[in-house]
């Protein structure tokens, strides 16, 4: 008996796999009939203009089994619905971003998703998307164009400004033509105060203003430090604690207490490291902080950076017998560089320069890193360069590529958060704010 009882159970175990091989072939033949059906239902719906049902039966469908044309048609579902009602937003969203988790090279997903991002207004979101596929090593024209389009996108605020002046600390100082207020990063007033002038504050917040009761120095909490006369016209940065003043037409150089210490400049600049610039007899020179020359008034022009320091990334901007040069902090000659004009030397550490009647720009080391080809131009500012061509401004990154199209009057410089001012009228500057900002 024992003999038999082995044959007996190999036929079980046989009769048992082709059982379960039966159902199986019956459950995938049974799964595949439904499948057609679905996505025959599907397509019924959506040639009826009935998009909601025909995207929740293709989602049917996917339960059935997974196809990236099943994928394709679900969004093509999605994108109609989208198109007739706006709420259908989230659904649509998910559903190119389960179909981008399934085939995460498919570029068509990815730029849906973006597009969608953008649509809503939501850069911080899209850009992510886009650098994410760039990262996993996506090598396409169209997601290529988009990141540039999504990491430069901006928002240009309505209110209008006579005239402005940038601060370090990313706010801007902004006049209608009579007074001045101070506005954010993102164009709101940060203070209620209006005066007929005031000066950028320096990284401790001393800042100078005027108003009906005179000029005043003023710190951070708005602490009174200093008393000036009202007859002051401008007040430079206020550095090592001594400042700028001009009054009647001349410069001079005061305590933060309203002391007058020394000078009667044409042009004054701001301390660092115990040097500032001066112009006196059309001659610019290096004075040391008790008014004495440490480089005697030879140049005819020396270029000051936004807050009035003449070194930059220890290098300085100066000109001489007609030509401007490139200097390091010993105001020897770098690299035999030699143009005929400058822009302001800035943090980029890459300048612009004018030769032969077009503009470029080169390096600290004098290296030309963008050859002169534009009407005019202004120094990289947090990455970007302000550009002109055929009278109007656009901005270029430091691969010389056009970034934002030429459009505007005029243009200002970026500061760290993404503002720029730029003319968008004869009379007016608006304040231009980047949606993405790279850390």
């Amino acid at each position: 008996m024992k003999g038999y009882k082995v044959p007996v159970v190999i036929i079980l175990i046989i009769l048992m796999a082709a059982g379960w091989v039966n159902l199986l072939i019956f459950g995938m033949n049974r799964s595949e009939s439904l499948y057609i059906k679905t996505v025959s239902e599907a397509k019924d719906y959506y040639e009826r203009g009935l998009y909601q049902l025909s995207a929740a039966k293709y989602e049917d469908a996917l339960k059935y089994k997974e196809t990236k044309d099943t994928r394709n048609q679900l969004l093509v579902s999605y994108a109609a619905q989208y198109a007739q009602d706006e709420k259908a937003y989230p659904d649509y969203l998910f559903a190119a971003q389960a179909a981008a988790l399934k085939y995460p090279t498919e570029v068509a997903y990815l730029n849906t998703i973006t597009d969608l991002y953008i649509g809503d207004g939501k850069y911080v979101q899209a850009y992510a998307y886009l650098d994410d596929a760039i990262k996993m090593g996506i090598d396409d024209e169209s997601i290529s164009r988009k990141y540039i389009e999504v990491k430069y996108s901006y928002q240009l605020k309505t209110k209008e400004f006579a005239d402005f002046r940038m601060c370090s600390d990313s706010r801007f100082l902004v006049s209608d033509g009579s007074a001045w207020s101070i506005i954010d990063n993102k164009g709101y007033i940060v203070n209620n105060n209006i005066y007929s002038y005031i000066s950028p504050p320096n990284p401790d917040g001393l800042m100078m203003y005027v108003d009906k009761s005179g000029a005043k120095l003023i710190d951070k909490d708005e602490v009174v430090q200093g008393l000036f006369s009202a007859s002051l016209e401008s007040a430079g940065f206020c550095s090592e604690d001594l400042i700028s003043i001009r009054e009647n037409g001349s410069n001079s150089y005061y305590s933060i207490r309203g002391d007058k210490l020394f000078g009667d400049y044409e042009e004054a600049g701001t301390f660092t490291n115990g040097l500032a610039a001066v112009k006196i007899d059309g001659k610019w020179g290096i004075i040391d902080s008790e008014g004495s020359y440490v480089i005697d008034p030879v140049y005819e022009d020396i270029k000051l950076d936004p807050q009035g320091k003449y070194v930059c990334n220890y290098s300085a901007l100066a000109k001489v017998d007609g030509q401007y040069h490139l200097y390091d902090s010993k105001w020897n000659v770098i690299n035999n560089f030699s143009c005929d004009d400058m822009d302001i030397p800035t943090e980029d550490g890459v300048f612009a320069f004018s030769s032969d009647g077009k503009w470029g720009f080169a390096d600290t080391k004098g290296n030309v890193v963008v050859e002169p080809v534009y009407d005019q131009a202004k120094s990289f500012s947090n990455g970007l360069a302000a550009v002109c061509k055929d009278g109007l401004w656009g901005f270029i990154d430091k691969e010389g590529n056009t970034v934002i199209a030429f459009q505007f009057l005029d243009a200002g410089y970026f500061n760290s958060k993404g503002g720029c001012m730029v003319r968008t009228s004869p009379e007016s500057w608006k304040l231009l704010h980047l949606n993405i900002i790279d850390d």
